[in-house]
């Protein structure tokens, strides 16, 4: 079925393949500007930021390699400018994290985001 989706009981973990087809979703919508409105597209940009935070919560018990490969894939270009998205040097590295606003907790972001939009000059 969904092999990649299922943890290390053997369970598919269906909340978090809800929420991986909600960002797909997404992703494909917003790719698009046509008959979005600004007002639409930013709450949805919302949305999706949400969504993509699940992946850290909705994860345990799942196979560590396929939980940063889905943090990799739906990390789009335009949450580097995220109010949500900080920086900050952690023993002489450079950290990235999103700071969820009503619980403060801390979701960072793998190495490979923080290389790749970096080196673009996003970062």
């Amino acid at each position: 079925m969904f092999p990649s989706f299922l943890t290390t009981e053997g369970e598919l973990n269906k909340d978090l393949l809800s929420d991986i087809m909600e960002l797909d979703a997404m992703r494909m919508e917003l790719s698009t500007q046509i008959g979005i409105s600004k007002e639409y597209r930013a709450q949805r940009l919302g949305w999706y930021t949400t969504y993509y935070l699940n992946i850290w919560d909705r994860s345990g018990r799942m196979a560590p390699e396929f939980v940063k490969e889905l943090k990799i894939k739906f990390f789009k270009p335009w949450m580097v400018t995220s109010p949500y998205l900080f920086k900050k040097r952690v023993e002489g590295k450079e950290v990235w994290y999103f700071k969820h606003p009503k619980t403060g907790r801390e979701y960072y972001l793998p190495e490979e985001i923080i290389e790749r939009f970096s080196q673009n000059g996003k970062g």
